[in-house]
């Protein structure tokens, strides 16, 4: 791709925590364009981690720097930056797979129409799209959103547990996404997993908290 690569998203010093849970502290980080890995157990606060950067959570102090656009404190142009969808929240079940996407592309500016269609033939999801979210999978809904985030062209890109849910095969093709993922220039893409996928080169691994 032409031009310099993006200097990806800064965090500065970011503090945040639950009643009687201290998520982190002053913790500063610079993530790459490219695909970042967050790797922790479970309950160490990784969808936290992602909620954190897709400003749906303030902190209590710090900062979020995509490039020209702080999160805080008008967080809504850097929203507009973010493809973050939490994938156990029902908030759209009642959407089809069609309408799901369409909510998404008026959401991202750099939506790409061909890659949604590349990426819901590769994931088997086209002849699924007249279903409403209610109607799917777990996994089939989980596909669904990485479909919708890829096609977003979203500067920061945030999935939560790609592999959750997925049989071996749908695993796979999430390999082959995520690996053209860890090659992006203009783009940060973040993950989170119980350990570093296989099958995947390039990717820079953060071990959480």
């Amino acid at each position: 791709m032409d031009g310099a690569a993006s200097p990806g998203l800064v965090v500065q010093r970011l503090t945040f925590g639950w009643p009687g849970t201290r998520v982190c502290t002053d913790w500063s980080h610079a993530f790459a364009p490219g695909l970042t890995v967050v790797v922790a157990e479970d309950g160490a606060g990784k969808t936290t981690l992602l909620r954190l950067l897709a400003a749906e959570l303030k902190p209590e102090a710090g900062q979020l720097t995509l490039p020209g656009c702080p999160a805080w404190p008008q967080p809504e142009a850097y929203r507009q930056q973010v493809f973050w969808c939490d994938p156990a929240s029902d908030v759209h079940d009642l959407l089809s797979g069609h309408g799901y996407l369409q909510l998404r592309r008026r959401a991202h500016a750099r939506w790409d129409d061909g890659v949604c269609d590349d990426v819901l033939a590769h994931l088997e999801l086209t002849g699924h799209l007249a279903k409403p979210l209610h109607g799917l999978s777990a996994g089939m809904r989980r596909k669904l959103r990485m479909a919708a985030a890829f096609a977003s062209g979203a500067p920061l890109t945030l999935l939560d547990m790609p592999f959750a849910a997925l049989d071996r095969r749908s695993c796979a093709q999430v390999t082959e996404l995520l690996q053209a993922a860890s090659q992006a220039d203009h783009r940060v893409v973040v993950a989170t997993g119980y350990e570093p996928p296989d099958g995947v080169d390039g990717a820079c691994v953060l071990n959480w908290p």
